[in-house]
């Protein structure tokens, strides 16, 4: 099930997408389990701040990541709190 279909069928749900130097099939590839995976770009911290505070404007405050668990910045100091880790399948 894909990231889509999982956030389809929860009580709420956003995606937010930044620019970025990737092809659609590469981000397709990152989101979509069914295929082939991307190879992972360079993480880069001002796109969790960015990303950080598009979700508080909308209202965002606590969260599950459709990823598997990773090591990122503290989200705290932007009003957020990460409280679980949901992996595709």
């Amino acid at each position: 099930m894909g990231a889509m279909e999982r956030i389809a069928e929860s009580q709420s749900g956003v995606i937010v997408l930044l620019h970025r130097p990737e092809t659609a099939d590469a981000l397709l590839g990152r989101i979509n389990p069914e295929t082939e995976q991307a190879t992972p770009k360079k993480v880069d911290l001002r796109d969790y701040g960015i990303g950080a505070q598009i979700l508080k404007d909308i209202g965002v405050g606590k969260m599950k990541l459709l990823s598997k668990p990773l090591n990122m910045p503290a989200m705290d100091g932007f009003g957020l709190e990460v409280t679980g880790y949901v992996e595709n399948r």
